[in-house]
């Protein structure tokens, strides 16, 4: 459904089964897809829609710098990739809060940023990598109470210089400077006391999927995340969410996420979750009869995902038990201080033929 989404928003003029009944009120589409295996479109080259913007992509595949001005360079799978956009994503955020702070209300994009991902992992602020050789006042207008301008990491030949973006110094930092003089595929890299941190692959998804979807947003945009729980510890799930919920609410957008995750259904509403059920004469949609926000995971899981069809190797071992031990009393007590009130109940059903 998400492929066919993005494949009639990127050629409106083809004709076919599948499509928008009418045009959305949308002004921008933007995919956030990290499996490898996915085949969204990376951008629109080629296409004929004017606003270049309409339409964002960001996962694991890009397109390299061909060989040949006149052709397109080919898409391949690269771990450099999430980081270049990130990096560019980042100095975008920079740019909307620069342009945009004088209007009232405007939802500033660095600071969220900052606060979202301080919620998975203690830094002092972001930065990029700029030439080691720049001067560090030349990406400022103004460096009064400012420091540091840049930090250093390494001596010598392996010196790199990164210039940190903070909702402390929007006004000040001049941005079309960073971005003709960034380097890219370095990413965007984390202080905490002046040095870099290392991040867990879980954080670092994260910060990329934060960091780009700000940069990214305008108003009225539609987002598509493609099983946003790909890397994400179960908190950062949660996190991502809360994120969206505020983000969309500030942008007047919304989101539609495809997701396996019982902890991603868990934090929205029964009427913001379509279940799919493939029959044999067609595709239904429907909603949970019972509210999803803050509900039971098992029953989620059972109704959702449709599991409860799926024996569990746990049920087959309180079944082997039950039929050893000759009863459900007996296997209670034989596992004592083990159990718990949840188990108490299925190993009592199952006895009576309820589970």
């Amino acid at each position: 459904m998400l492929h066919q989404i993005v494949k009639h928003w990127i050629s409106p003029s083809e004709e076919g089964d599948h499509g928008f009944v009418e045009k959305p009120n949308l002004s921008q589409l933007v995919v956030v897809s990290y499996s490898p295996f996915e085949r969204f479109p990376v951008d629109l080259a080629g296409r004929e829609l004017q606003d270049k913007e309409s339409y964002r992509y960001f996962g694991l595949r890009g397109r390299t710098k061909p060989s040949d001005a006149k052709k397109l360079g080919r898409i391949t799978l690269s771990h450099y990739f999430p980081k270049r956009n990130a990096a560019r994503s980042l100095v975008q955020c920079l740019a909307d809060d620069q342009r945009l702070r004088s209007i009232r209300d405007w939802s500033r994009k660095v600071a969220t940023m900052e606060s979202v991902l301080r919620t998975a992992m203690a830094f002092d602020f972001a930065a990029v990598e700029v030439g080691p050789r720049k001067r560090r006042e030349s990406f400022y207008h103004d460096v009064e109470d400012i420091d540091p301008l840049a930090v250093d990491v390494g001596d010598g030949e392996d010196r790199r210089r990164y210039i940190p973006i903070a909702s402390d110094r929007v006004v000040e930092l001049d941005n079309e400077r960073l971005s003709a003089t960034l380097e890219a595929t370095s990413g965007v890299t984390f202080f905490l006391d002046g040095q870099p941190i290392e991040l867990s692959s879980g954080q670092r998804l994260f910060a990329y999927i934060v960091i780009n979807i700000l940069g990214a947003i305008r108003r009225n945009s539609l987002i598509l995340v493609d099983e946003p729980e790909l890397f994400l510890h179960p908190t950062l799930e949660i996190q991502f969410v809360e994120m969206l919920k505020m983000i969309l609410s500030r942008f007047n957008s919304k989101a539609l996420l495809a997701t396996h995750s019982v902890v991603t259904v868990r934090e929205v509403p029964s009427h913001c979750v379509h279940v799919f059920e493939n029959t044999e004469d067609d595709i239904i949609l429907r909603h949970p009869p019972f509210q999803t926000f803050g509900g039971d995971f098992q029953r989620i899981s059972s109704y959702v995902f449709g599991d409860k069809s799926v024996s569990k190797p746990f049920e087959d071992w309180i079944r082997a038990q039950l039929e050893e031990l000759g009863s459900a009393e007996a296997l209670i007590t034989e596992l004592g201080d083990q159990i718990n009130e949840e188990l108490i109940v299925q190993i009592k059903a199952t006895e009576r033929g309820q589970w």
